[in-house]
């Protein structure tokens, strides 16, 4: 996928359920993927959505590239992440958001999954910035010495109104 953002959006999803704060899954064409899961293809307009039972990535690109996560990110949601990422191209951002704040859970898996993406976003000249996560989340970062390698920051929720 280009800088135009042509390739068609799709939405991977496994399992039944996500996050109460993604959207529902859309009706419309899909075909299976060798993992099993299914690729549906939606409007231009729409968001790419990246599920499993326990864990969804939502990407939205303008001038910079958002990417939510929701749930838990541990070594079955990682390759979902990875897949989000892979579809999203770096280089065409001068900045990228990761936003942890609907984050329940991560392992050391999505630690270095994170990690992976922030080494990714150097290489294609691109700032990450990390919306911090609940504290426990936070913990996993500062437990394994990497949290002053990423540039963090704090929002409050829109939930906190």
């Amino acid at each position: 996928m280009g800088c135009s953002g042509r390739s068609p959006l799709r939405h991977l999803r496994r399992g039944q359920g996500l996050p109460r704060s993604f959207p529902p899954v859309p009706r419309g064409r899909s075909r299976p993927t060798s993992a099993g899961a299914h690729v549906h293809y939606l409007s231009p307009r729409m968001k790419t959505t990246f599920a499993t039972t326990h864990f969804a990535v939502r990407i939205s690109a303008q001038s910079e590239a958002l990417i939510e996560v929701g749930g838990e990110l541990d070594i079955a949601s990682v390759p979902i992440f990875q897949a989000a990422i892979r579809d999203l191209a770096l280089g065409c951002h001068e900045r990228v958001v990761l936003d942890l704040r609907r984050l329940a859970f991560i392992d050391a898996a999505g630690l270095h999954a994170v990690l992976d993406l922030h080494e990714e976003s150097l290489d294609a000249a691109a700032t990450l910035t990390i919306l911090a996560g609940p504290r426990h989340v936070q913990r996993v970062f500062e437990l394994a010495g990497v949290e002053q390698l990423i540039q963090t920051r704090e929002e409050r929720s829109d939930d906190s109104r």
